[in-house]
């Protein structure tokens, strides 16, 4: 099982209008580290399990 962590969202991208079924990706920030493109990590809507947080 992969390690938790928390963070901070960089970046989001909405999916391209007309696109159903797409919610969107984005990049998060490790807590502790630097924003980079080699530290940042990606970040499907559909992998986020709270639906207020997915939603809003």
């Amino acid at each position: 099982m992969a390690k938790r962590v928390t963070g901070i969202v960089a970046s989001w991208t909405l999916p391209p209008r007309g696109k159903r079924n797409a919610e969107g990706y984005g990049f998060v920030t490790e807590d502790g580290k630097e924003s980079g493109k080699g530290s940042d990590l990606f970040l499907y809507a559909d992998s986020i399990k709270d639906l207020m947080l997915r939603e809003g």
